[in-house]
């Protein structure tokens, strides 16, 4: 049955010709549906999955559906439609889009207006045309709908025209894609259907046309430019020329028939004009051979028959339609008649034609495998092949290895657009030029926006939207522990650079990325960076986050300052802290990056340094909590009263959150461009619930955007924390959320469960407490538990510490006091002395010695 797109819903042909007088209307409802690039990448990767299934076609109604529809259209066998949906589905998957968008966009996410750069206010982003008509060819299987499916990747509204050889095939990919997309974005931006182009109804399709795709030669782009909108933009794909060169050191050999290297190159070469049926504008229709000796040329001309009499009846060819069989019946019978005068030579089998001819001419092909076989000499490439430049395309190439610079520059230079080995032609790759130019660029034009100084601190538009959440096949995972993410890691071929992960129990794990996400995850931290109060223009910074190990902090902030293009001495966790501290001098750093502890030993050892100095002016921390006793001593001491976190994040999900000016503590905005937050409870997967401006405390499960190398989906990382309500007064819309400590802080011990961020909260009450402490748990010999509070109290009476805790934290009172059940003290220990991971040197804060 034949049927027509509208708003991606299948209509007969009566409903779409009514509709069509609201076209206008139709195509301004869809432009005003929000977009989102995702989502057609998410149903893409679903209909690649379909088209891979391997379960019988009665039990997949997707892939039911197609076969049938390519059965209407191409008559090809089971194990071609195989090969055809493998090959549909390597476009379609996930990674091949995002390859795709990042070759040619340089980003995933092109429609988000970002910064170029920091020291000017000036952001730029992709925008689509608006409406793209597709005028589409039926010379491949499903060529209208890859058409269309690029006009989706670059965020138009698709309206076609296809052509009865492969309508109806290109109408079902994209009818199944609108239904396998959840959103409904794609459905909205589809209407179309197999037309003439003496129909009327083109006409409509034309006239809403913000840019045209037309899949033709020169008659039909002119044709379509007639008749289409003075202001839309005309993407021309037309039709054209590929052609093989071999070069005289190829030919050199003079027993070119049984030479080994010569029987794979004649192979090659007769896979290439039976391949398709030279079908595809990749397929030759001349061979160039670097000679001026005919009969060398006829000698090859031999060598290629015998092949050809071999290899061509191993591919079944297509069924020629009249008009074809009678071009290649005229042209055979006009070149016996140049035979007679001595012009060249045919060489023919049951169904193939080698015409060989003197001149060095590149002529078009009847095809069907039927190929030119001509002499040209290298020196008269330019001469020969100018004529055709703006139809070049492939050149399929047989040199030796010294002669591949020289010869790529000079057929380059003729206008030549791919180069390939002869037998790889008509292969290509994810993210590939078409034609010489990128097609979702063509679909798309370049914006700006230049704001005022009211824009410091705003790195892109996605800071001033709300949260966006994930695009789900079905419905939400389950969430993911952090045991069952460490076991459920693979090496992916996908990934070349691998972190420490873990390994604070049992054997550590390494957390997989590629470098284009590594990339993009560092390029959002910059800009959190940024949001934080890093100025690129001005700070002068120190890298002192710890490295080596395969931990990830150092080299992730040195590629966060790089992104940032902000002064940077790489310096990492040195242990000599007399020579960090001179160097700190000597050039004149004002911004330190680190971790609390690390940060705190350097001031402790080296404070008469570092206040002489007096230059410090900005700490950026990670990795742990930065005490309020340690801010307000350095704010005492050294005149340092901006200390903020410079990023948030994990090992495994990479940055997840960020402050800004109005932040302060633990309190961050979600790095929404790459990071979606929900916050469960802590006894279940469900939301927590607001108790005024706070959420309840929770789980903090995160799900990532930018990851391929392996999935982060619900993950739950570790953490505690809860909502914030309302708008930061930074108008930044990313949600903003509190850190409550880790779920492994809270321990039981003496019948009661204890948290490790409360006892921190009560000993900031005290002026001089530590910066920071260390619980041990341990059990004495009658089987008492001991809970001790291991730290720098040298400047506190610690029996005055212990009653006032024991006093105010009920468990510790009712465990202490009440049951006896627990033994409790504080006891002093230098903050060198405390155990720290061997990788980070993160302060372990739980030591459970009872196991």
């Amino acid at each position: 049955m034949t049927y027509f797109l509208w708003h991606g819903k299948r209509v007969l042909a009566e409903q779409f010709s009514a509709e069509l007088e609201n076209i206008e209307r139709a195509v301004c409802a869809a432009l005003a549906v929000p977009f989102s690039v995702e989502s057609v990448v998410e149903a893409a990767h679903a209909l690649a999955c379909q088209m891979r299934s391997s379960s019988p076609l009665e039990q997949n109604k997707t892939l039911s559906a197609l076969h049938d529809a390519l059965q209407r259209c191409w008559p090809f066998s089971a194990n071609e439609a195989s090969q055809l949906f493998e090959a549909l589905a390597q476009v379609l998957e996930k990674s091949a889009c995002q390859k795709k968008l990042l070759r040619e966009f340089g980003t995933t996410n092109p429609h988000l207006p970002s910064r170029v750069g920091y020291a000017d206010h000036q952001f730029e982003a992709w925008a689509p045309l608006g409406v793209l008509t597709h005028v589409c060819s039926g010379n491949s299987p499903g060529l209208g709908a890859l058409s269309v499916f690029e006009g989706l990747l670059s965020g138009n509204v698709n309206v076609f025209k296809f052509p009865s050889e492969d309508g109806a095939f290109s109408l079902e990919i994209l009818a199944q894609l609108a239904q396998l997309d959840s959103s409904g974005q794609i459905a909205a931006r589809l209407f179309g259907g197999v037309l003439e182009s003496r129909d009327p109804r083109f006409q409509a399709l034309l006239n809403v046309a913000d840019g045209v795709v037309v899949w033709g030669g020169d008659e039909a782009v002119a044709g379509v430019r007639a008749r289409a909108p003075r202001n839309a933009r005309i993407v021309a794909w037309g039709h054209k020329l590929s052609f093989i060169y071999v070069s005289q050191a190829t030919m050199s050999s003079s027993s070119i028939n049984n030479d080994p290297e010569k029987k794979q190159l004649f192979k090659n070469l007769a896979f290439e004009i039976c391949n398709l049926d030279q079908q595809s504008c990749s397929s030759p229709q001349c061979i160039f051979v670097e000679t001026n000796n005919m009969q060398e040329l006829e000698a090859f001309a031999a060598g290629l028959a015998n092949e050809l009499l071999y290899f061509s009846p191993t591919i079944p060819q297509a069924e020629l339609q009249s008009a074809e069989a009678a071009e290649i019946t005229m042209l055979t019978l006009s070149r016996k008649c140049q035979e007679t005068l001595g012009c060249g030579k045919v060489l023919e089998g049951k169904n193939w034609r080698i015409f060989l001819a003197p001149e060095g001419n590149l002529l078009p092909s009847p095809l069907f495998r039927t190929i030119w076989l001509k002499p040209l000499l290298r020196s008269a490439l330019l001469q020969t092949l100018r004529p055709m430049r703006s139809y070049l395309q492939t050149v399929g190439l047989a040199c030796s290895a010294d002669e591949v610079g020289e010869l790529v520059t000079s057929l380059t230079s003729c206008g030549a657009l791919r180069v390939r080995r002869i037998g790889e032609m008509t292969n290509s790759y994810a993210g590939e030029p078409h034609d010489g130019s990128y097609a979702l660029v063509r679909y798309s034009k370049r914006i700006s926006v230049q704001l005022p100084q009211w824009a410091q601190g705003i790195s892109d538009f996605s800071q001033l939207k709300e949260q966006s959440e994930p695009v789900w096949k079905n419905k939400p995972p389950a969430v993911l522990s952090k045991v069952e993410f460490q076991n459920s890691l693979a090496t992916s071929p996908e990934a070349h650079l691998f972190f420490k992960s873990g390994g604070s129990s049992g054997e550590p794990k390494t957390s997989p990325f590629t470098y284009s996400d590594y990339q993009q995850q560092m390029r959002a931290a910059a800009d959190g960076l940024y949001a934080s109060g890093l100025n690129p223009q001005t700070d002068r910074c120190m890298n002192l986050f710890f490295g080596g190990g395969l931990y990830g902090g150092f080299l992730s902030f040195f590629t966060i300052l790089e992104n940032l293009q902000a002064v940077q001495l790489p310096m990492a966790a040195h242990t000599d802290l007399e020579f960090v501290a001179k160097n700190i001098v000597r050039y004149k750093v004002d911004t330190l990056l680190g971790m609390p502890s690390y940060i705190m030993r350097l001031f402790n050892e080296q404070s008469k340094t570092l206040a002489e100095y007096g230059g410090i002016k900005k700490i950026f921390f990670g990795g742990e909590h930065f005490p309020q006793v340690a801010r307000t001593r350095l704010a005492q001491e050294f005149g340092i009263d901006f200390i903020r976190s410079g990023a948030y994040g994990s090992v495994d999900a990479g940055p997840l959150g960020y402050q800004c000016e109005h932040t302060s503590g633990s309190v961050h905005h979600v790095l929404s461009a790459t990071q979606f937050l929900e916050i469960v409870k802590i006894d279940s997967d469900q939301p927590v619930s607001f108790e005024g401006e706070f959420s309840e405390i929770g789980r903090l499960i995160f799900t990532s955007k930018c990851r391929t190398a392996v999935a982060i989906n619900r993950y739950d990382i570790g953490d505690l924390g809860r909502w914030l309500k309302g708008v930061c007064a930074c108008g930044r819309r990313a949600p903003r959320f509190e850190l409550m400590g880790r779920s492994g802080d809270v321990f039981r011990c003496g019948g009661n469960f204890f948290n490790y961020q409360k006892f921190c909260t009560l000993l900031s009450e005290f002026e001089n407490s530590p910066s920071e402490i260390q619980i041990i748990v341990a059990r004495n010999e009658t089987g008492q538990d001991i809970l001790e509070l291991q730290g720098d109290f040298s400047n506190l009476i610690c029996s005055e510490v212990e009653a006032y805790l024991i006093q105010n934290y009920f468990e510790l009172r009712e465990s202490v006091v009440q049951d006896k059940a627990l033994v409790f003290r504080c006891v002093v220990v230098t903050a060198t002395a405390l155990l720290r991971t061997p990788g980070s040197g993160k302060l372990v804060r739980i030591v459970d010695r009872r196991v």
